[in-house]
């Protein structure tokens, strides 16, 4: 079986990500429909984003109070974040340059491992990566994955995605006839992109060793925002009219079985142990005693006995993240805006507003973990505007 080369994939990467904007992508990820996924399952302790490209998730952590670094093949990115990162004021050994096949990281160290749209990049498959990501994660902590969907409605090679794209199925058809007939030769440079079905996904995931603890498809919306472009003017205008009716319709759609369209396939997995460690206090505690059989996390005795109910409510069985609010037009600015916990007038000096989340917060109170998960579960918000 063929190997995709580590030095094929910094080409390929560096050529991806040196033509776009850092600023631009970290101001997306206010808009992401996964970011509830991602703040949810994120627990106390080292932070890895591996694969991590621009960067945009490991600055936005950060920024939250999060120890997190971010990993990609690419040096050429990998020294483009670190030059961003001291232009954004923080420090600059957030970035790393490596392969999620083979970390220089030592075993049983990570708690929160975030890999997105990175392991369906691999000729031999995704099962190195996955065992990786294993090795390095300690007993009780958490792999966020998330892949292509192939049954997305963006997916043009499949039936369904050209019906948005009808003019792409003649070209489609041509293409291929002209390569079984050796006529046009297709580009060897090492890119591999597959698509999986989620229940593939969590079958790959699951022969990694871990327990998957909650799975989804999202992104229904990426499927027509992936049409805006400059190129298609005409199209865009359509879409800026209909976005505030069509948009709100498919949040409906997210979390009812429609969502099996959606652009992403997300899976969210722990790493088994004897003793786990405990999502909200980091303590170790038998596995017996880890709650998985109510909780989505590890969680401790102490904690459940101990622990705000509030909060542990947001992690029992069943319970799926939301967003509080779902921002289509640019809020109105108030005259002097003060924190919501601490009432001290805050400047805002990053480039999400109000960190993502629909109360006013100040750097000081984002950060302390007392606040944290009460904001990430209970009023995060989706801003979609220009």
């Amino acid at each position: 079986m063929s190997k995709t080369l580590s030095k094929d994939l910094d080409t390929i990467w560096s050529d991806v990500w040196n033509n776009l904007d850092s600023l631009e992508a970290l101001k997306s990820i206010s808009s992401d429909e996964t970011m509830r996924w991602k703040l949810k399952y994120a627990p106390k302790g080292r932070h890895i984003e591996a694969g991590c490209g621009m960067g945009p998730y490991v600055f936005y952590f950060n920024k939250l109070g999060f120890d997190i670094k971010g990993l990609d093949i690419s040096e050429s990115t990998v020294k483009k974040n670190i030059d961003f990162s001291r232009e954004l004021g923080l420090t600059d050994n957030l970035f790393m340059v490596g392969d999620v096949r083979n970390l220089n990281i030592e075993s049983n160290s990570i708690s929160y491992y975030i890999s997105l749209g990175v392991i369906e990049h691999f000729a031999e498959g995704p099962m190195e990566a996955l065992k990786e990501a294993y090795r390095v994660l300690r007993p009780g902590g958490i792999a966020y994955i998330s892949t292509p969907n192939v049954l997305s409605l963006a997916n043009t090679e499949e039936f369904i995605g050209s019906i948005l794209l009808p003019n792409e199925i003649p070209k489609r058809f041509v293409r291929k006839i002209l390569y079984a007939l050796g006529i046009k030769k297709r580009k060897d440079n090492g890119w591999v992109e597959r698509r999986w079905k989620l229940r593939t996904l969590k079958n790959f995931v699951s022969n990694a060793g871990f327990i998957v603890t909650e799975s989804t498809n999202v992104g229904l919306k990426k499927t027509f925002e992936g049409a805006w472009r400059h190129s298609k003017k005409n199209w865009n205008k359509i879409l800026l009219k209909i976005k505030p009716f069509l948009f709100p319709f498919l949040d409906k759609l997210e979390d009812s079985y429609f969502s099996k369209f959606g652009v992403n396939n997300i899976v969210m997995a722990i790493k088994p142990g004897k003793k786990m460690h405990c999502f909200f206090c980091d303590n170790l505690s038998l596995s017996s005693k880890s709650n998985l059989a109510d909780f989505q996390v590890p969680v401790c005795n102490s904690c459940i006995n101990d622990h705000d109910n509030f909060v542990l409510n947001y992690y029992k069985r069943g319970k799926r993240p939301f967003f509080s609010q779902r921002n289509y037009h640019k809020p109105k600015s108030k005259a002097k805006p003060t924190c919501s916990l601490c009432n001290v007038k805050v400047k805002d000096d990053f480039f999400i507003p109000n960190f993502g989340f629909s109360k006013k917060i100040c750097n000081d109170c984002v950060r302390l973990d007392s606040n944290s998960l009460i904001l990430r579960n209970k009023f995060l918000a989706y801003n979609n505007y220009r």
